[in-house]
């Protein structure tokens, strides 16, 4: 009987869901509660296409619904057509930003050997080499040559990466030992998986890790890395982020993505990297 009951309720809320929001969205059975009120998460089974191959992107829990059983008859409420679709568009890029953060932590190693991005952490770079170099740095808060390597500093003294203390005007930093950095190419290395949402934010990183996400976001939902052509990314990149990119700057990314190591060519074709693959999917 209670079976029965789950099932009835499973069935009134799908076609709650279907009549009011689309056909993509479905409840969560698991999350049916019985207590007092009724109450389920909807799920959304969002459509993709990559190629030839028609890919299903479940995003669990986008919004919430409530039932009453009054004498008998349930009565189903959820939120209104506009506050669900923007409870969706939420949760994703919710998922989204997840994923970019992930690749961004799990390939800092990669990130950090292209130089446009080393580029644009110059004042970062010259701190650490002069770490690497000197054992320590002092930064003077009243000298302009400084400002730079300041405003970089603070965004990493927190990260764990480094030691320092402050006496008057003075930054002075220590590389921490604990880590066991080896050069300054570790130290900035670790700074991507130490604080990713520094770098997700960065205009010079951007690009090269939304190319990387075009190509993983897929393979993760196919299951495998799927080896694809650059035209079939760049489609990829403009459905995820709606961007018109420019084509050759596109295939500057890829080009400098497959010399760090984050793509590799395959029959002439882009294919991921197993080791990142396999921890961004988890």
């Amino acid at each position: 009987m209670l079976q029965t009951t789950k099932d009835n309720l499973i069935s009134l809320f799908n076609k709650f869901l279907h009549e009011n929001y689309g056909d993509f969205l479905f409840i969560d059975p698991d999350s049916i509660e019985t207590l007092g009120k009724i109450n389920a998460y909807a799920d959304l089974f969002l459509p993709e296409h990559v190629l030839s191959i028609h890919l299903i992107n479940k995003i669990g829990h986008v919004f919430y619904l409530e039932a009453e059983n009054i004498y008998g008859y349930i009565t189903i409420k959820g939120p209104e057509f506009n506050s669900a679709l923007m409870q969706i568009k939420s949760k994703i890029a919710e998922l989204n930003k997840s994923y970019i953060l992930k690749i961004i932590s799990y390939a800092g190693n990669y990130l950090a050997k292209i130089p446009e991005i080393r580029m644009a952490y110059t004042p970062m770079m010259e701190i650490f080499r002069s770490l690497d170099n000197n054992g320590n740095v002092i930064l003077d808060t009243s000298r302009q040559a400084d400002t730079k390597r300041i405003k970089f500093f603070s965004l990493i003294k927190h990260s764990g990466i480094l030691k320092y203390e402050e006496r008057y005007d003075k930054i002075i930093i220590y590389k921490n030992e604990d880590p066991g950095f080896k050069n300054d190419r570790e130290m900035f290395a670790m700074t991507f998986s130490a604080i990713p949402e520094i770098f997700a934010a960065n205009d010079s990183v951007k690009p090269y890790v939304r190319t990387a996400y075009s190509y993983y976001y897929f393979s993760i939902i196919h299951g495998d890395m799927i080896p694809l052509d650059a035209e079939i990314l760049l489609r990829n990149y403009r459905h995820l982020f709606n961007r018109n990119i420019d084509e050759l700057k596109f295939r500057s990314y890829i080009d400098s993505l497959i010399d760090c190591g984050i793509f590799f060519l395959e029959d002439g074709k882009i294919k991921g990297n197993i080791e990142i693959y396999n921890k961004i999917k988890n």
